[in-house]
C-alpha cells in the first residue's frame, strides 16, 4: 500500500504541487479580502460618524425592561435633545401571488430619521406631519392590497410612498423592500418580541 502511494505521489508530483500552491494562494487571497474589506468598514464607520450628528449611540443587546429614553433621560437632564429610536428586522410576507417576499421593517420612534436621509411622497393629497405608514414602490406593488399591509394580523394603511431612504441599502438585482411604521402600531406584535 505504501509503495503504491509513494509510486502515485512520484508520478503526480507536479499536479500535487501545483494543487498544493492554488490552495494556499486562493485561501490567503481570500483572508486578505476578508481582512481589507473589514478594515474599510471600520474606518469609514468611524470617519462618518461625526457626519452624522449623532453625539450618543446606545446598542442594546438583549431584552430592555421601560423604554430606552427612560433609561438614559437621567443623564441628559438639562441638554436640549431630540430623541429617536428605531427597531430594524426582516420578515416574510405572501405577495399577491400567494409567494413569500422578504420585507425590511424599521419600527420607528420620536423624529425620523435623525441621521441618514428619508424622502417620501405622500399618498393622498394633503401633507402629512406625525406618524407615517412609508413603504417603497415595489411593497406597495407587491404585498399591499387597497393601499393596506397586514403584519402579524394587523392591518397597516400606507400613507406614503419612499423615493430614497438611507435604510434602503444596496440592491443587487433585488428589489429593495422597505417598510417604515410608527413602532406603537406594532407594540405587543410577535414582531418586536423577538
Amino acid at each position: 500500500m505504501l509503495k503504491l502511494f509513494s509510486l502515485l505521489f512520484r508520478r503526480n508530483f507536479r499536479s500535487i504541487s501545483v494543487l498544493f500552491i492554488v490552495l494556499v494562494l486562493s485561501s490567503t487571497g481570500f483572508l486578505v479580502m476578508r481582512q481589507l474589506t473589514e478594515n474599510i468598514e471600520n474606518l469609514v464607520a468611524q470617519k462618518t460618524q461625526p457626519l452624522f450628528g449623532g453625539d450618543i449611540r446606545i446598542t442594546v443587546n438583549g431584552y430592555l425592561s421601560g423604554t430606552l429614553e427612560e433609561k438614559i433621560s437621567p443623564y441628559l437632564s438639562g441638554i436640549t435633545y431630540s430623541f429617536g429610536e428605531k427597531v430594524e428586522f426582516s420578515t416574510t410576507l405572501f405577495d399577491q401571488d400567494g409567494k413569500t417576499g422578504l420585507l425590511k421593517v424599521v419600527a420607528y420612534t420620536g423624529t425620523y430619521p435623525q441621521k441618514g436621509i428619508l424622502t417620501r411622497e405622500s399618498l393622498s393629497n394633503q401633507s402629512q406631519s406625525g406618524n407615517y405608514v412609508a413603504a417603497t414602490r415595489e411593497v406597495i406593488n407587491r404585498f399591499a392590497s387597497g393601499g393596506s399591509l397586514t403584519l402579524d394580523n394587523r392591518t397597516l394603511k400606507i400613507t406614503d410612498t419612499i423615493i430614497d431612504s438611507s435604510d434602503l441599502g444596496f440592491s443587487f438585482g433585488q428589489e429593495n423592500n422597505l417598510l417604515l411604521v410608527p413602532r406603537e402600531y406594532l407594540i405587543g406584535s410577535s414582531l418586536m418580541s423577538s
